[in-house]
């Protein structure tokens, strides 16, 4: 089937005004993302607060032709630094509290979609070590334990979770593709109740992917087999994490496209969404710069300049016959 293309932005910040609202999605939809079917992601830091605008998340991205997603970002570090921390933890209250976290996010996903479409909470939506130290057996297991009760939850509805792996924050655990996925099915199997299709997937990230030394391509296309069995969605993010295309990932994105349109032609759709800083949001669409890196000078062109890299693939396979929008 088609891919689903779109950008993503945590500018919704808690009980903004519809036109503020308006104003952001507005910005949005005049990037020209290439296909009828666009997703906006909406990252959520504070899903107790954000959950008051999801319905009118909702409604006023729908109005410009957006499906809503979220990305939920949950700081993966202590601040004693020496405990498993959050969904790892042995104390019964910080155990609860995870669930509660975990459950706003899938409450909110629900909220931001529309009936008929199945909700995705993607990103880091788990807490693991914030050291360099692998997972302890007894840590890893609790994990399972704590993201399969997320999935009972999210079955119940209708919402997948994509788990990012994130090696620039240096988790211990899923590192690479592989180890997601590993994780993933390890989940999946833990359910009491196991659905038809799978909950837990993976959000894959060109990004990260690279970061691990892996083979961007090699490990997109071990993601996408069994037709996108275990593949949530996809961030696209060039190793400047500026535009893509200016990075060592150059020359790769419609294949990467080209990738998951091939492996999802009989599965779910797999939403594509280049994570891009672009101060047209008010400094509120990721990536962000890192400390010690070079601002980006006009990151909103730098978005348009993406879509219309994307675009020029798109354009390419088209005239081969394959069209991926």
């Amino acid at each position: 089937m088609p891919i689903r293309l779109g950008i993503n932005s945590w500018a919704f910040a808690p009980r903004l005004g519809s036109d503020n609202l308006i104003e952001i999605v507005d910005t949005a939809a005049g990037l020209e993302i290439p296909g009828n079917k666009r997703v906006l992601e909406y990252l959520v830091f504070d899903p107790e607060g954000q959950s008051e605008d999801a319905t009118n998340i909702r409604d006023i991205a729908g109005a410009s032709g957006f499906v809503v997603t979220v990305c939920g970002f949950v700081p993966n570090y202590r601040k004693d630094g020496e405990r498993p921390s959050f969904s790892l933890s042995d104390e019964p209250d910080e155990q609860r509290r995870a669930l509660e976290t975990g459950y706003r996010f899938i409450e909110i996903a629900r909220r931001v979609s529309r009936s008929e479409e199945i909700g995705h909470v993607g990103g880091p939506f788990y807490r693991m070590h914030g050291d360099l130290c692998q997972l302890e057996p007894v840590h890893y297991s609790r994990l399972v334990e704590h993201l399969s009760k997320l999935a009972q939850r999210a079955a119940k509805e209708g919402v997948e979770l994509d788990m990012e792996f994130l090696n620039r924050f240096e988790l211990s655990g899923p590192n690479t593709t592989r180890q997601a996925i590993r994780l993933a099915k390890d989940v999946e199997a833990a359910m009491p109740a196991r659905p038809d299709s799978p909950i837990v997937k993976i959000q894959f990230d060109t990004f990260h992917s690279y970061l691990a030394g892996e083979d961007v391509l090699d490990a997109l296309k071990y993601a996408a087999s069994d037709g996108c069995r275990y593949l949530g969605s996809v961030h696209l993010g060039d190793t400047t994490r500026l535009a893509l295309g200016t990075g060592a990932l150059k020359g790769i994105f419609g294949e990467v496209m080209k990738t998951v349109y091939d492996a999802s032609k009989n599965g779910p759709e797999v939403p594509i969404v280049p994570e891009l800083f672009c101060g047209g949001f008010r400094k509120n669409v990721a990536i962000w710069p890192w400390p010690g890196e070079e601002p980006i000078p006009d990151p909103y062109e730098q978005a348009k300049d993406s879509f219309a890299l994307l675009g020029r693939h798109i354009k390419e396979y088209g005239e081969q016959g394959i069209h991926l929008v």
